[in-house]
């Protein structure tokens, strides 16, 4: 549980710098090209990465695995370039209504999709969570419309 909890900090760390390194790219270069970018490294790094184990671990690859990995690769193309355009609207001022915005939505719908599509159980403090984080929501929107 620990070593989780550690890479999930980890990971949460390194995808708030992504976002921030997006969100002050957004407008000095075209969305296109950005994502390109890094959406290149973040597979060319990778395959590096993995071609590189493999050869030590021997590991598994599975057609699922392939499939499922193509279809996470088209939706965080698309996410790249809709999160460009969220940073860019409104005037560009829109970092600390945007990721709360999206990441609160990512917090709900993925508890749900655990519930639902994966049976995972969820506590009462964890259904309790995803009620505040939803009304954290709310909040946010609410507040970025009140100063609108």
């Amino acid at each position: 549980m620990i070593v989780t909890l550690a890479l999930a900090i980890i990971a949460g760390i390194l995808y708030t710098l992504f976002d921030l390194f997006v969100a002050q790219a957004t407008g000095k270069i075209g969305d296109g090209l950005s994502a390109f970018i890094y959406n290149g490294l973040g597979a060319v790094l990778p395959l590096i990465i993995y071609f590189v184990s493999k050869v030590k671990s021997g590991g598994k690859t599975t057609v699922a695995g392939i499939v499922y990995s193509i279809l996470a690769g088209v939706i965080i193309a698309i996410f790249a370039l809709i999160l460009m355009r969220a940073f860019a609207s409104n005037g560009g001022d829109n970092v600390a209504f945007v990721l709360p915005l999206i990441y609160g939505i990512v917090v709900v719908l993925s508890a749900v999709a655990g519930v639902f599509l994966f049976k995972e159980h969820l506590s009462l403090l964890g259904i309790i969570g995803v009620i505040v984080t939803a009304a954290g929501i709310g909040l946010v929107v609410f507040a970025k419309m009140k100063t609108a």
